[in-house]
């Protein structure tokens, strides 16, 4: 009876041990679409942006990947392209408060027409699309496969205002290429898009981003402002301030826009102030372009190996729109 008494506990633990077990090998094992958002953190308001994201599986082989599209009013989807390919997109319409069927699930075996898994529920306003890929399954440890989404962003949307694009990955044959136990759905990702009426950048043609001091060794600067398609900025400023370091020479093109103000040729320093009473965008890659040639003075200790860092930023303006900042640095080193 002893022994009985030390044996039946040792055997109830065990068994909990093992259930224990199985429950955590099915979590491991069973099928996880991962998704992968590399849409842009913002884009041209009124003008095509696209992006391509990743699929990918863990766990057991799912079946039949596909997703739910959801987009704002002011988003429309264009086009998906799966390896190069154009994939068909199912235009559900506007949702409209009352459940939209999802053409895909509709009749798929342990999936009767009919069931609340055929429904497509979203926010009153928004787009529904479904889009349904050239892949039987998906297994673990396989490619990515990647699928390009192309979008636009009407010009109705407030600019500086992220817009939501919502993607629910799903596998409408769930785990099983039959289809007999119903789809399976993954968490809803949330790709962020702000719209931009604008982008201002500074670059120069000094690669390496060291120089020597002296006019034999010149900077040139270009600066860029790219306005979205169709959106016509007013008082457009651009304001460049010199460091003292650095010797302003000349504009070398300026793409109609005004020279209000120019730092002196021979004294160093002062500010580049160009002005432009409207500017309207369009698609090419910039709307404004101003370059000017520059170099640095002798400012180094000839007797030492001597570093010194510029820092030399710019700025654009607009009405009705934030200030958007660019910096530029230059080292300069005497060798």
């Amino acid at each position: 009876m002893f022994l009985y008494k030390i044996i039946a506990p040792m055997f109830k633990i065990l068994t909990l041990v093992v259930l224990v077990s199985i429950i955590s090998l099915n979590n491991v094992f069973g099928q996880v679409l991962d998704y992968t958002d590399n849409s842009p953190v913002e884009t041209f308001i009124n003008e095509e942006f696209c992006f391509t994201d990743e699929f990918t599986n863990s766990g057991a082989t799912g079946y039949g990947p596909y997703v739910r599209i959801e987009t704002p009013p002011e988003i429309t989807l264009n086009s998906v392209d799966f390896l190069g390919s154009s994939v068909t997109i199912n235009d559900l319409g506007v949702y409209a408060g009352v459940a939209i069927a999802d053409p895909i699930l509709t009749g798929v075996d342990g999936n009767p027409t009919g069931t609340a898994l055929d429904s497509i529920t979203g926010t009153v306003g928004n787009h529904i699309y479904v889009v349904q890929f050239p892949v039987g399954s998906v297994v673990d440890g396989g490619p990515d496969f990647e699928v390009q989404y192309c979008y636009t962003i009407d010009l109705s949307a407030t600019i500086g205002v992220a817009q939501n694009i919502a993607i629910e990955p799903a596998y409408y044959l769930g785990d099983a290429a039959t289809g007999v136990n119903g789809p399976l759905f993954m968490p809803i990702v949330t790709e962020s898009v702000v719209p931009i009426a604008f982008l201002f950048t500074k670059i120069s043609d000094n690669f390496e981003d060291e120089t020597t001091p002296g006019s034999c060794t010149p900077i040139e600067y270009t600066l860029n402002v790219n306005i979205a398609n169709g959106i016509t900025l007013s008082n457009l400023e651009i304001s460049d301030v010199l460091p003292p370091e650095l010797q302003f020479v000349s504009i070398i093109s300026n793409s109609g826009c005004t020279e209000t103000t120019l730092p002196s040729a021979v004294t160093p320093g002062g500010n580049l102030l160009i002005t432009c009473p409207t500017v309207t965008g369009g698609l090419i890659p910039n709307d404004v372009t101003i370059v000017y040639d520059s170099y640095v003075i002798d400012i180094l200790d000839e007797t030492i190996c001597d570093l010194h860092e510029l820092k030399n930023a710019a700025s654009a303006s607009t009405t009705g729109h934030p200030v958007q900042l660019a910096a530029d640095t230059s080292d300069v080193q005497h060798v």
